[in-house]
């Protein structure tokens, strides 16, 4: 159980990094005035990666902890 928390925990913690990193980026791209659309569209096309990376993990647990529901009681 300790090992799939672990993994559980990375599959989301990296790509959430990924996401904070990037925002960050984003916000000193702001401050500094050196924001342009090629980096605009890559950062948030990563952001948008990494989101769906943790969606689509959140979904693979839900999926897991409600597979039992159909089967019957005994």
């Amino acid at each position: 159980l300790g090992e799939m928390a672990g993994s559980i925990a990375h599959e989301i913690n990296n790509p959430l990094s990924i996401i904070l990193g990037k925002s960050q980026m984003l916000k000193a791209y702001l401050d500094t005035k050196t924001l342009n659309e090629e980096k605009l569209n890559a950062t948030i096309s990563s952001i948008v990666s990494n989101s769906q990376r943790i969606s689509g993990a959140i979904k693979d647990l839900r999926d897991f902890a409600q597979d039992d529901v159909a089967d019957q009681f005994e």
